[in-house]
């Protein structure tokens, strides 16, 4: 990891030292030495571009995007030594998938407006993004 300071932060160290992880920093402002980080990063950002576009949605819902890169990447990608994704290792057990629906897909969510009207609608379409609360 380089060390940038959300990197450096003592709750972080100390989250990574309670699941078992060891950090290795490479040289301030030597973004050639953390080449894995940057990859990363650049791979996080093109396959939400490629969400976004898909969904046929707007760029200020690229947050949502990122996250669900990221939900994704943590519950598929393996551990070539352990054969275990990140999900797996951190929790002890397989995630479940079977509750995913594709990004941006179209929803209906409950209006919780009151005084409506008797028979005005009480869902509204939405997009779903996929990204659990726990």
């Amino acid at each position: 990891m380089d060390n940038a300071l959300e990197f450096t932060r003592q709750d972080l160290q100390d989250h990574f030292s309670k699941i078992g992880a060891d950090l290795v920093y490479s040289h301030p402002y030597a973004h050639q030495m953390n080449g894995v980080s940057e990859r990363m990063n650049q791979t996080i950002v093109k396959l939400g571009r490629a969400l976004l576009i898909s969904a046929g949605l707007q760029t200020k819902f690229w947050g949502e995007a990122v996250r669900c890169v990221i939900f994704i990447q943590n519950i598929v990608n393996t551990c070539p030594a352990t054969g275990k994704s990140p999900y797996e290792m951190i929790y002890k057990a397989k995630p479940k998938i079977s509750h995913l629906q594709p990004f941006g897909a179209r929803c209906i969510y409950y209006d919780t407006t009151v005084n409506k009207e008797k028979f005005a609608p009480r869902g509204l379409p939405g997009n779903w993004s996929n990204i659990p609360t726990k």
